[in-house]
């Protein structure tokens, strides 16, 4: 009977089973022709967002902004606050960092940002 440390096992299997996943991945969205709706909401703060692909802009304050696109479209969102301004609170994102909202339109989605000083 051979007895393996649990370095030579873990090493085993990390050749066999392959490295652990650094992060989730969904499963690839398959448009069907529709169009879905984004919606963001400026819970807080006063500032523009400007929406990719189409670069549009939603200047409301403290209010809404709806777009359609057709299913599985990768959209951003970029805030660009306004005087007295700095920081982006995104919620409703696939990820979010500072002034960026990165999400996959898979199905109609509500995005909220709060624009702090």
């Amino acid at each position: 009977m051979t007895w393996l440390s649990l370095a030579a096992l873990l090493s085993a299997c990390a050749v066999q089973c392959g490295p652990e996943p650094t992060e989730y991945l969904p499963p690839s969205c398959t448009s069907d022709g529709t169009n879905q709706t984004l919606t963001l909401n400026i819970t807080q703060g006063e500032g523009a967002v400007t929406v990719s692909p189409t670069g549009t802009a939603c200047t409301t304050f403290g209010g809404q902004c709806t777009w359609q696109f057709p299913r599985c479209t990768p959209v951003r969102l970029t805030a660009t606050p306004y005087s007295g301004y700095t920081k982006a609170e995104w919620t409703g994102c696939d990820s979010a960092q500072g002034l960026a909202c990165d999400l996959e339109l898979r199905a109609a989605r509500s995005v909220s940002l709060a624009l702090k000083e």
